[in-house]
């Protein structure tokens, strides 16, 4: 202990003088990694690790991105570290929809939800799902996210689902839903969820509105390409075979697949 206060006490201590005095802009890329570091590792000297961990995964960025296996590959990374790196991505994105939770939102049509996403969010590594609710007169309620277990693949839980869908006060629903890795068009497999998802919504009497897919550049709206209606002629012919269903009735009055 006393040698490692002795060799890197001082410098600790000087990095945070000069984030104190001006900010993290004053440091490289690695001193900021080091500094984060500090936090997870007390009692080390973290700027070895900072090192090999950019030059790993070429980046901060990359850093917060990797996966916990991949970081405690490297060498000085244990269980808490990877950890902490990990969460930070998830903490940043709270600290922004915190920032942005003052100001109503209204997901009319699919340009609402498009900017609202790159408003609000980031897109990982990981596929990852978001549900947004919606009340009757389609104003943000509230959001959920759905991960993945890995970085490719995200495992739709229907019993939660079903405990978002059942509050009184969501009326509607709009599902985005990242492609980090890929074009931000439907799988066969991402079309069968959104059916499974659409029928469960219409039994439980929630408007369906959307499912909206983005990759860093793109987006793909699955209404604006004819996937919803169909969804709700193939719930009519296996379920409701006398009248139309609810969330086309609710798609014709108020939410919108153009930006009238």
């Amino acid at each position: 202990m006393k040698t490692f206060n002795h060799l890197h006490g001082g410098h600790r201590q000087r990095l945070k003088d000069k984030v104190r005095s001006f900010g993290l802009s004053a440091l490289s890329e690695h001193e900021v990694l080091e500094l984060m570091l500090m936090y997870s590792i007390p009692y080390r000297d973290t700027n070895d690790l900072a090192h090999r961990l950019i030059d790993r995964f070429g980046s901060i960025a990359g850093v917060l991105d990797a996966d916990r296996k991949a970081l405690k590959q490297v060498t000085g990374v244990g269980e808490e570290t990877a950890l902490f790196l990990s969460i930070l991505p998830q903490l940043f994105s709270l600290y922004k929809l915190g920032k942005g939770a003052s100001k109503v939102s209204y997901l009319r049509n699919v340009r609402n939800c498009v900017d609202y996403f790159r408003q609000n969010f980031e897109i990982s590594n990981k596929e990852v799902f978001y549900i947004i609710c919606l009340d009757r007169t389609y104003k943000v309620i509230d959001k959920h996210t759905l991960d993945g277990d890995n970085i490719t693949k995200v495992t739709i839980d229907i019993k939660r689902f079903t405990e978002i869908l059942i509050n009184p006060a969501v009326s509607s629903l709009v599902l985005f839903h990242t492609h980090p890795n890929g074009k931000a068009t439907p799988s066969v497999e991402d079309l069968e969820t959104t059916q499974a998802i659409f029928n469960l919504c219409e039994m439980l009497k929630v408007g369906f509105c959307d499912h909206i897919i983005f990759n860093e550049t793109d987006s793909y709206s699955l209404g604006q390409h004819g996937y919803i209606n169909q969804m709700a002629n193939n719930f009519s012919s296996n379920f409701n075979k006398d009248k139309k269903t609810l969330s086309v009735l609710r798609q014709s009055e108020m939410f919108k697949y153009t930006d009238d």
